[in-house]
């Protein structure tokens, strides 16, 4: 499904991340993660007075064993989006502008800010920054 507004990375046979950029249009609702994948993104377009109804979502106790995947939203001005493979050579480089979705599920990666930009970030919690593990590459 990859064009110019949704692309999908795969390294090894895997999804490992997805980029929706600004113009990217579906009608109804369409979610990009697996089903068992323990963070959900989806996208909705929806008509006027459409209604969703009232609802929660039950608990859910989950134990996840993996990576834990992000997801990024550029709200302002401009990234330069670099994947690496597990070998640290760059698999994909992403322009990512004003209004991008980036879901990162399982890749290392770098951020280059190339303007002065505005990022939300989300992940599963709770954080731990040990976890994190800084690399350098020559």
């Amino acid at each position: 499904m990859s064009n110019k507004n949704f692309i999908e990375v795969i390294y090894k046979k895997k999804v490992i991340a997805f980029v929706l950029k600004k113009n990217f249009f579906y009608s109804g609702i369409k979610f990009f993660t697996k089903k068992s994948s323990s963070l959900q993104v989806g996208y909705m377009s929806r008509k006027k007075n459409y209604k969703v109804n009232l609802h929660f979502h039950k608990e859910n106790k989950l134990y996840v064993k993996s990576t834990v995947g992000e997801v990024l939203f550029v709200k302002k001005g401009k990234i330069e989006l670099f994947l690496f493979s597990n070998d640290l050579k760059i698999k994909k480089k992403i322009i990512c502008e004003a209004g991008s979705l980036v879901f990162l599920i399982n890749c290392t990666h770098a951020i280059n800010f190339l303007t002065k930009s505005e990022l939300f970030e989300v992940r599963m919690g709770p954080y731990d920054k040990s976890n994190k593990v800084l690399l350098s590459i020559k």
